[in-house]
């Protein structure tokens, strides 16, 4: 790329990352390995979790919203060589490509994609170096959670949609993750546009969580139901239960992004146990004599 281009490519994506400001989509989290890194517009950052693309293993720890036009990327390199900037579509088909030189800004045209998911890859002498996932916006999406619940119960959360281009929404679902465990729920149709359900959280233990609400379709994405739209909707802070009766949460760290969980059987997520009582010292040395002397008085008799 000449050195005019690159500039009208650096202005162009300033321009558009201040008109995504105005609709909060603005943003650009940064996915690097082995020296190289993908920053994409409207990226939000997501729990880090482990993909594979075209038989290779990546950590994804974020991931582009984006409406369907030209997106601007920042690409970085530990050389000044060529290489290639790829775009696959869910059937992981190339979309489009682009050839750049060095780090610098590029603008990758989706204008014809579908909404739904993408990838975006960093190639470099025919090896995919980093992945960076993009969705093209089917649906708006809002919802509606608290920011702090007990550990152990349930969480009320409701979404509300707007269909935007594309495939009509399969489900709408509540994602609760943090860097160790990550739980889904299927919510259920309340309204127009608008969904709703209780997230259980017996098996996620105190601390830290990010919720996302999102909608998915009918096809299958890079090994997951395509995304169609998310948000993320806010944090959530579990706290520890603290009544006698429930034990703990038990961390579940082998949770995956895909995880729809099943109803809990009571309301509350937890088991009551029942504790067998012990008698005071005293009163067991008053029953001992007591049968003592009745004994006592039958052989007088």
């Amino acid at each position: 790329m000449r050195g005019s281009d690159r500039r009208t490519v650096v202005v162009l994506c300033l321009l558009a990352l201040v008109a995504l400001a105005a609709t909060g989509l603005a943003g650009g989290s940064t996915i690097a390995r082995n020296g190289y890194s993908l920053a994409v517009e409207g990226s939000v950052d997501t729990p880090s979790v482990t993909r594979s693309f075209d038989g290779v293993t990546y950590e994804v720890d974020a991931t582009a919203r984006v409406d369907p036009g030209l997106v601007c990327v920042t690409a970085e390199t530990p050389t000044d060589g060529a290489y290639r900037v790829y775009a696959y579509n869910n059937r992981q088909q190339i979309l489009t490509q682009q050839r750049a030189e060095g780090n610098g800004t590029l603008r990758i045209d989706l204008r014809d994609a579908d909404a739904g998911s993408y990838v975006l890859s960093l190639t470099d002498d025919g090896v995919h170096q980093v992945v960076h996932p993009v969705l093209v916006r089917g649906y708006e999406v809002d919802a509606s959670v608290p920011d702090r619940a007990p550990a152990g119960g349930r969480v009320n959360a409701t979404v509300e949609t707007r269909h935007l281009r594309g495939a009509g929404a399969a489900a709408v679902t509540v994602l609760v993750a943090n860097d160790s465990a990550t739980r889904e729920r299927t919510l259920t149709a309340s309204g127009p546009d608008t969904y709703a359900g209780r997230l259980p959280t017996a098996r996620l233990a105190p601390g830290n969580y990010t919720v996302y609400a999102t909608v998915r379709g009918s096809d299958r994405a890079f090994g997951e139901r395509e995304l169609l739209g998310f948000r993320a909707a806010g944090d959530l802070r579990l706290t520890r239960h603290t009544g006698t009766a429930s034990a703990p949460a038990t961390p579940d760290t082998q949770s995956t992004r895909n995880d729809v969980l099943l109803p809990s059987t009571d309301e509350s997520g937890t088991t009551a146990t029942e504790t067998p009582t012990r008698a005071p010292a005293g009163t067991l040395v008053v029953v001992l004599l007591a049968g003592l002397a009745y004994r006592l008085a039958r052989r007088r008799e």
